[in-house]
């Protein structure tokens, strides 16, 4: 069930449904569910995104449950946007999946969808005059 859910407490903007991971997914012998959060400014730990997973055995989880993430991986934005990493509990096991590299970018987007002044902006190619702004 991919896509935001209802229900996400006051101190977020949103938390998308990522949906539930499989072995060939995450490398575990059990199914996780994904849950992407975005925080707002004034909550916390203020403005990120975290990944979090939730131990369901199978059963598919689309309401927000506090506290019960078995582990979790928070992103903060910089001064100039861009999300670094900032670890969070069995940080390394969601980092080490092979979905990662699907997961990771989808919490990117989902803070930059709730976020979008802090988008990093392409730099302009200053050898191609076509970028150049007509004067």
């Amino acid at each position: 069930m991919a896509g935001w859910i209802d229900g996400a407490p006051s101190w977020s903007h949103g938390i998308y449904d990522f949906g539930l991971l499989y072995n060939e997914q995450t490398g575990w012998q059990r199914v996780l569910q994904c849950h992407i959060t975005v925080c707002k400014q004034d909550s916390r730990s203020g403005a990120n995104v975290h990944i979090s997973m939730y131990n369901t055995q199978g059963a598919e989880i689309s309401v927000y449950r506090p506290n019960t993430a078995w582990a979790k991986l928070y992103y903060y934005p910089d001064q100039n946007g861009a999300l670094f990493d900032n670890g969070g509990p069995r940080s390394g096991f969601i980092r080490n999946m092979p979905c990662f590299d699907v997961i990771k970018p989808k919490a990117f987007e989902c803070f930059y969808e709730k976020y979008p002044n802090l988008r990093p902006q392409a730099p302009l190619a200053l050898g191609d005059e076509s970028q150049w702004p007509s004067l």
